[in-house]
């Protein structure tokens, strides 16, 4: 503790260690699905907050928060309507899309607290790396999904075909 003095009658004032022009904060506020409580997570710079730092407590944050909040966050930020979720090998177990949020969201309202692999759907349909656009097309037909993941001979996801991309290649 800084021991401080002060004229009589006038209140002790410690001077500030950092510039408080210069002083910069960055927070986020996780509500749990039940809303019964809320959590902030907060952290103060000396200088102004740059990329690296936002990035360095964004990844601080989502350590926090598990489940499909984190699959919504990777599709929104992607603009897409699914996620594929694979295993510490990169071998495809899932897939998470919006369908499977709304569908759960409707028979459980604990959904969004759940883990991933309890909301997602397991071995989802897959098309392989070499197969050709009307193999995918027929695939859509008969499954009636709207994205399809794209693997390799390995069952690493490689990539994905959404139905709306079809049209616009003039494939359909």
């Amino acid at each position: 503790m800084q021991k401080t003095w002060s004229p009589v009658g006038q209140t002790p004032v410690v001077p500030p260690r950092y510039r408080h022009d210069r002083l910069s904060a960055i927070s986020g506020i996780a509500v749990s699905p039940r809303r019964f409580h809320c959590t902030l997570y907060c952290h103060l710079y000396e200088d102004n907050i740059q990329g690296e730092e936002v990035a360095v407590f964004l990844r601080h944050l989502l350590r926090q928060i598990h489940g499909p909040i984190i699959a919504l966050l990777v599709m929104t930020r992607a603009k897409s309507g699914s996620v594929s979720v694979v295993n510490a090998r990169g071998k495809l177990v899932g897939v998470f899309t919006d369908g499977d949020l709304r569908r759960k969201m409707s028979q459980d309202e604990q959904a969004l607290s759940r883990p991933l692999k309890g909301v997602m759907t397991r071995n989802p349909v897959t098309v392989r790396d070499e197969a050709l656009a009307v193999e995918a097309l027929k695939i859509f037909d008969e499954r009636n999904i709207d994205d399809l993941i794209v693997v390799n001979a390995k069952r690493e996801p490689v990539g994905l075909v959404d139905s709306q991309d079809l049209p616009k290649l003039k494939i359909m």
